[in-house]
């Protein structure tokens, strides 16, 4: 059977996954506009571009067997009763987080706690707290973590730092690199608001997996260049959905 390994087709993260795959010997290669990718050094493998915010939810349903996507992605688009799983969480490459921002001006709120504050005094005015969000499920964990129940999310496509500014929201979650965007749009990142520290994962379907390694090992064969060891299959039968394979 046929590898089928997904890539993100975000530029950057495009070229930094093909960068890692021809350091463990496999090549990566696309023609045109085509969304299909060349794969050599490993034995019967074919590769698809893909959006990051598609590749976990195929491989939930087995369309692709492996992919490499950020940890945020993973997390946020997953279906938690679905057939993939983490099999390697720190790829080394794509480091960011995922951050709470709010206006500059809002002197008295820095922490999660002020903000929390902050909820309860729009509640009683007879607002909510409105945050734009790309991650709308991790974003509501954590805010229910930490105690924040009176709140809007706004779904946002576009430039996410504008949405306070534009008027549309109160504060943003968005993924932060350097941070330069942020305070460039007069926002501020809330001392203790990191809800996730992501950087790029490989995940797979745990099911599919199992069928092509039954046939010709080249699942086996991937994660021992990854990985420089022997992981079988088995060892990953019993990682949990958001696991990581015993080094």
């Amino acid at each position: 059977m046929t590898l089928r390994f997904a890539l993100p087709s975000n530029k950057e993260l495009y070229d930094q996954s093909v960068q890692f795959l021809g350091n463990v010997g496999i090549g990566v290669s696309t023609k045109g506009r085509s969304l299909r990718v060349s794969i050599t050094g490993l034995k019967d493998a074919t590769g698809l571009l893909q959006r990051s915010a598609d590749i976990p939810s195929n491989i939930d349903n087995g369309n692709v067997d492996l992919g490499i996507v950020g940890l945020d992605r993973y997390l946020e688009s997953a279906d938690p009763s679905g057939d993939s799983a983490i099999l390697i969480k720190d790829l080394g490459f794509g480091q960011c987080k995922l951050e709470i921002a709010v206006p500059e001006v809002w002197v008295d709120v820095t922490s999660i706690y002020d903000l929390a504050d902050l909820s309860v005094i729009f509640r009683q005015k007879g607002d909510e707290l409105r945050i734009a969000t790309k991650y709308p499920n991790l974003t509501q964990n954590f805010l229910y973590e930490h105690g924040i129940n009176y709140f809007s999310l706004i779904a946002a496509a576009g430039a996410m730092e504008a949405a306070p500014l534009m008027g549309y929201a109160d504060a943003i979650t968005d993924i932060v690199e350097t941070g330069n965007t942020i305070r460039e749009n007069h926002l501020k990142i809330l001392s203790d608001g990191t809800i996730l520290e992501s950087e790029a994962v490989l995940i797979g379907n745990v099911n599919t997996l199992s069928q092509i390694d039954e046939n010709d090992d080249s699942f086996t064969e991937l994660l021992t260049r990854f990985n420089n060891s022997s992981i079988k299959y088995e060892e990953i039968l019993n990682v949990s959905k958001y696991g990581d394979v015993e080094r």
